[in-house]
């Protein structure tokens, strides 16, 4: 009777606790990739809904529900610092079962895990290449495949133009423009015409064509006042204060980085604003405004921001200052 009433307990149990092991993955929360309780927490909850998928007979859902989780615990090294490695474990089993079973966009997001993975945490930037080619040959269709043909012809830009190709990087960033209006939400549409007009616009600095490259700024700028609260705008308005800059358009440059630090205030981010300090003082510096460019040399060191190139850079603004000055006891102080 206790063996028949064990029995009955356990068949009632058993789908709830299918049910708990194969529960909705959680959310990853991106700012707290640093804080290891917390990514441990999420790698066990994968392994666990992992390990059970796993004994559950083959089928198409089962399938699925098992990629689910192998994406969901490679997306989770791919953000987690100091444990990347075993992205490289999960990128690879996305792609060869993705191909076995036919799941074509799994595969695809092994290959992305793949590249992060070269790219970001290796630097091999030859073979991050290769992935994202081999990625795309699998994309037949532009219009089902259009987000996964997107993301390559991006990572290849990106890739390009770290190696200085930054003509092959302008292709490769013109070829994605047309994709991006097949994404239905408006939203990310304006956030992804941003990123690209910023990318297209670094090239042409580059190549020094610095007429284009205010262009697609500028352009960059009006998608980004769509959906941004002032961070994408800030950084963009930096971008196009250097342009100005080396134009020889001061009066713009110094509007544009006043601009930018209104921003930053507002976000509170030191490192930006300092950094923002420092150009204007730059700019003063060129103009002959050397009090000026005094000022906001002392004001970016005195955020303390200890970063040994902003100091230099800081420090050779005021030599160069006082010098012109003549002021040498503090010209030399510096």
């Amino acid at each position: 009777m206790k063996t028949l009433t064990l029995v009955i307990i356990l068949i009632a149990f058993m789908p709830l606790c299918g049910n708990c092991q194969i529960n909705v993955l959680p959310k990853l929360e991106y700012d707290r990739r640093a804080n290891i309780p917390y990514m441990d927490s999420m790698v066990r909850v994968g392994r666990n809904q992992l390990n059970f998928v796993n004994k559950l007979p083959r089928s198409a859902k089962h399938d699925s529900l098992k990629l689910q989780r192998i994406y969901f615990l490679g997306t989770v090294y791919r953000i987690f610092y100091g444990r990347k490695d075993t992205l490289l474990i999960y990128a690879n089993e996305l792609m060869n079962l993705g191909k076995e079973w036919n799941q074509k966009s799994f595969m695809l997001e092994g290959y992305a895990l793949a590249e992060h993975y070269y790219r970001v945490v290796k630097s091999n930037l030859y073979e991050a290449i290769k992935i994202n080619n081999n990625g795309l040959k699998y994309c037949t269709d532009e219009k089902a495949d259009y987000v996964h043909i997107q993301r390559f012809k991006g990572n290849l830009a990106n890739l390009y133009y770290e190696l200085g190709k930054y003509e092959t990087s302008l292709t490769m960033y013109f070829e994605t423009l047309p994709l991006i209006a097949l994404n239905p939400d408006i939203v990310r549409q304006n956030m992804q015409y941003a990123g690209v007009y910023q990318g297209i616009s670094g090239n042409y600095r580059k190549l020094n064509k610095l007429k284009e490259a205010e262009q697609y700024l500028i352009k960059a700028l009006e998608k980004a006042k769509k959906y941004d609260t002032g961070s994408s705008q800030a950084w963009l308005l930096g971008d196009l204060g250097y342009i100005y800059k080396e134009m020889g358009r001061y009066e713009e440059a110094l509007n544009t980085y006043k601009q930018a630090e209104v921003f930053w205030k507002k976000f509170n981010i030191t490192q930006a604003y300092s950094g923002v300090w420092l150009n204007t003082a730059e700019v003063y510096l060129l103009q002959k405004r050397y009090d000026e460019a005094i000022e906001y040399a002392n004001k970016a060191l005195n955020t303390k921001f200890n970063v040994p190139t902003f100091e230099e850079n800081a420090y050779l603004t005021l030599y160069k200052s006082y010098k012109a000055k003549n002021d040498w006891e503090n010209a030399f102080a510096n």
